[in-house]
């Protein structure tokens, strides 16, 4: 794989040079959707849809930074095309780039340099097909971002941090999808798709702290309507929440002063409305998972809900489209332990099917699965047992199968935990 040392000083943004960076296990793990890419145009991605920057970017929930990006096509670019992403911070390019050709065919390509980000800060991928030769490739990628307080110029440390008042630090950054946002209409959305609630809502893969919630849309909303965004739990919103007037454009807005503690499974959405004026806009929300006096931190994945057909394989990761396995997989950015592996379906099964979800390495399945009857309904599964070690540009995604010969037609989402 293609490593490049880099020391990032630009746009005001100061940076950290490093070859290969010492792994983080508390990182935060962003992967995004898989844009189809054409030849010269600019698309962008965070998190699940793909195409114009104002409605393809989400702020970061913590003071840290993003490093280690990899990028992994569907397909081998044609001969003389060169593949480019880069990390985009406030709207402006950062070094942190990749280059893939075809010559890097298989295997994903990583960049492990990086540049600081603070919470706040406006973050996508910058993604374009160059040199004239369109190859019709789809392509994802995946970055890390590491808290200041445990990952700073190379070097992992402890430190004091309003999460637990000592020890690790780095929450989980989670990003929900762009609902399109009608007046007086209630739209939920975790992870990739938005729409009802038992579609768009994940179990948390460890207990935690959720907090840190930061709304965004794509267009400034018009006078008098107010786009609201509330965390919600089992069900029920909790007063982790923004509200988002035309005065607060252009900026991302935050409430970083309230905090909702999570048990392990319990299952969280994002609840959006706007009231009063319709503003058509989209927008999206992160939060940050951060830990309990108990809990060490890990990444928090969550992935797409793929609509499951009885015995055929779909799979997904992380946000974005479910389908093949070469479109929705993804490189991971560095070495660490996948654990926790939770599901959720929409709908309960039919009696006799089972829902089957496993992590897969490198195509091939783990023992980390999830096994989902009728019975199970209306609560998630999880696997909380079994664990899978991994290295940096191991390929990941989770392979999902309605078993034993009734077709359930559920739509089902998976979280995993990363450490």
């Amino acid at each position: 794989m293609r490593q490049i040392r880099l020391s990032v000083v630009a746009l005001g943004l100061s940076a950290v040079a490093l070859a290969v960076p010492v792994p983080c296990r508390s990182d935060s793990l962003l992967v995004t959707g898989e844009p189809f890419l054409l030849n010269d145009a600019d698309i962008f991605s965070i998190y699940d849809s793909a195409g114009t920057e104002d409605r393809n970017r989400a702020a970061v929930t913590v003071d840290g930074v993003a490093r280690n990006l990899v990028v992994l096509p569907n397909l081998q670019p044609l001969a003389g095309s060169e593949i480019r992403a880069c990390l985009r911070v406030n709207g402006v390019d950062t070094p942190v780039c990749v280059i893939y050709d075809s010559g890097d065919w298989p295997g994903p390509v990583r960049n492990g340099s990086s540049v600081d980000v603070a919470a706040g800060d406006v973050v996508t991928v910058h993604l374009t097909e160059t040199l004239g030769v369109n190859s019709g490739a789809n392509v994802r990628s995946s970055f890390q971002v590491s808290s200041l307080g445990i990952f700073h110029d190379g070097f992992e440390s402890n430190g004091t941090t309003a999460w637990t008042g000592a020890g690790l630090t780095a929450p989980a950054i989670i990003v929900a999808g762009e609902p399109f946002v009608g007046a007086g209409t209630d739209t939920f959305s975790i992870g990739g798709s938005p729409g009802t609630e038992e579609r768009n809502r994940a179990a948390m893969p460890r207990a935690g702290r959720l907090r840190n919630l930061y709304l965004l849309p794509n267009q400034q909303p018009i006078a008098g309507g107010v786009i609201r965004a509330c965390l919600r739990v089992n069900g029920v919103d909790t007063a982790l929440c923004v509200s988002y007037a035309s005065a607060d454009w252009p900026n991302p807005k935050g409430n970083t002063a309230t905090t909702v503690t999570v048990v392990q499974g319990a299952l969280v959405t994002l609840h959006f409305t706007e009231q009063g004026t319709g503003s058509n806009a989209n927008a999206r929300a992160s939060f940050a998972l951060g830990p309990v006096a108990s809990e060490s931190v890990g990444a928090v994945v969550i992935t797409s809900e793929p609509f499951l057909f009885d015995n055929a394989n779909v799979f997904s990761i992380a946000p974005g489209s479910s389908g093949t396995e070469d479109r929705n997989r993804a490189g991971m950015p560095g070495p660490g332990t996948i654990r926790n592996l939770f599901v959720m379906p929409n709908q309960q099964p039919a009696v006799g099917s089972d829902i089957h979800a496993c992590i897969r390495v490198n195509a091939v399945d783990t023992a980390l699965c999830v096994v989902y009857g009728s019975a199970d309904w209306p609560n998630p599964k999880g696997n909380t047992a079994a664990s899978v070690a991994v290295a940096a540009d191991d390929i990941v995604t989770v392979r999902f199968t309605e078993q034993a010969g009734i077709s359930s037609t559920a739509n089902v989402r998976a979280s995993f935990e990363v450490r």
